[in-house]
């Protein structure tokens, strides 16, 4: 029989080790959540344009915060539904198209693969964000950059309809409509779009 101290240290040390477990698993998911919205947030105001592929750098950016958010964000415990499963059946069709030649240029396949598994990811991280306690962080956090963002672009979008859009952080504007540094008006509306959504869900949080 063991003596009541060495009884008593132990759970000390085992309560220590959960606890420090828990601390270590909490700045790593809130590293990966401000890590995430900052790619998403360089996604919608990077304003680096490159010459064959435009918004490369912008849809990289997504893609690396979507990844992160989805290893590191969630819970160990990942739910899928067949609907989801099928998005990656789907999404796996264009490599089997370019591995057997039915797409001339394999590239063109690979990258559509790319956009439906980001696709599949993303539905994904938000079927197991509606079962994660901790997912009003995320939600929450999201809102707020989606907001800043939002307020970023449409100050740049006026800048540009003024005429005075004239530094580096800013798209060279040319056409008949703003567009901020999405490059393109009907990405601006979206984006403006999400940002009153964000202010109606804090209104009905209040």
């Amino acid at each position: 029989m063991l003596p009541l101290g060495s009884i008593f240290f132990k759970r000390i040390k085992w309560s220590c080790i959960v606890i420090a477990d828990a601390v270590v698993n909490f700045r790593l998911r809130s590293i990966a959540i401000v890590l995430s919205m900052v790619c998403f947030s360089l996604s919608w105001l990077w304003p680096v344009q490159n010459f064959l592929w435009e918004k490369f750098d912008n849809e990289l950016f997504a893609f690396c915060g979507l990844i992160v958010l989805g290893f590191f964000g969630l819970s160990r415990s990942v739910r899928l539904t067949w609907p989801i499963l099928a998005i990656l059946i789907v999404g796996s069709v264009p490599i089997f198209q370019a591995v057997t030649g039915k797409i001339i240029l394999s590239g063109d396949g690979y990258v559509c693969a790319i956009y439906l598994i980001s696709f599949f990811v993303a539905v994904c991280v938000g079927l197991n964000l509606s079962f994660d306690s901790g997912s009003q962080l995320i939600v929450q956090t999201f809102c707020v950059t989606v907001l800043v963002v939002s307020l970023l672009s449409t100050l740049i979008a006026l800048r540009q309809w003024l005429g005075i859009a004239d530094s580096i952080w800013e798209i060279n504007y040319s056409g008949a409509r703003p567009y901020a540094n999405l490059a393109q008006p009907n990405h601006l509306a979206s984006l403006l779009s999400f940002g009153v959504v964000s202010l109606f869900y804090f209104y009905e949080r209040q």
